[in-house]
């Protein structure tokens, strides 16, 4: 007999619990899955310090990049249709007596996002602002936001950390021109990326971690170009 004629029951299809990740900057695209339940995670990139530039002078640390979630409603999104995802780049070092370069937002679907982080100011140029986007299709009938999170701050000076975040990513290390090796240390974050120190490495400052921490600042004329910013993350989980 056909299913759900002469007494047989029509069984539903039943969902597969699963998740994705997207952490390369740029455009991609994710195909919507069966599901009950959905989240997605998303962080923006963080942004890069700034630097400082002549003897005593002093350059602020990136701040990190916003997240947010949301949930999606049941049947708000269509089985086997694909969404866009986009994520920001963490802003890229400075250079010079520069200001730091802003972390760009991450999209999914030209639906919900989250904001990029500020760039640090530096000696004698302002940090760049972090990219923000407008969705153009809101639909807020299938996106719910639950929860949101500013990126931390960073440090002003040598020696002042990063400031601490729970989701976003953790702000950037300050630094002082005239002390080589010293700087504040990137500040924390539980569940994003940590913030690049103002303290170099024989390479240079290193990159905050991803996703969306910022970087560090940094010293010009004897060090390179300042810490960038982490990339921006996506995460998508349903059952």
């Amino acid at each position: 007999m056909i299913p759900g004629i002469g007494g047989f029951p029509v069984i539903p299809r039943q969902s597969t619990p699963g998740s994705q990740t997207f952490s390369t900057a740029g455009t991609t695209s994710f195909t919507v899955p069966l599901y009950t339940t959905m989240t997605i995670e998303i962080w923006g990139g963080g942004g890069s310090g700034g630097n400082a530039y002549n003897g005593g002078s002093c350059a602020e640390g990136g701040q990190g990049g916003s997240y947010a979630r949301f949930t999606v409603a049941l049947n708000g999104l269509t089985e086997g249709t694909t969404e866009t995802v986009f994520i920001g780049a963490g802003g890229q070092g400075a250079v010079g007596n520069d200001g730091g370069y802003g972390g760009n937002y991450s999209q999914f679907g030209d639906s919900i996002t989250a904001p990029g982080g500020r760039g640090g100011n530096g000696q004698r140029v302002g940090g760049r602002s972090g990219g923000t986007y407008t969705p153009t299709n809101p639909r807020p009938a299938v996106f719910t936001q639950v929860y949101s999170e500013t990126g931390a701050g960073g440090g002003v000076c040598n020696g002042s950390p990063g400031g601490n975040a729970t989701y976003a990513g953790g702000g950037g290390g300050g630094k002082t021109n005239n002390s080589g090796t010293g700087g504040g240390p990137g500040g924390t974050s539980v569940y994003g990326g940590n913030g690049g120190p103002g303290t170099p490495t024989s390479t240079g400052f290193p990159a905050a971690d991803s996703p969306a921490g910022g970087g560090g600042a940094g010293f010009w004329d004897s060090g390179g170009p300042s810490g960038a910013g982490g990339t921006g993350r996506i995460v998508i989980s349903w059952t």
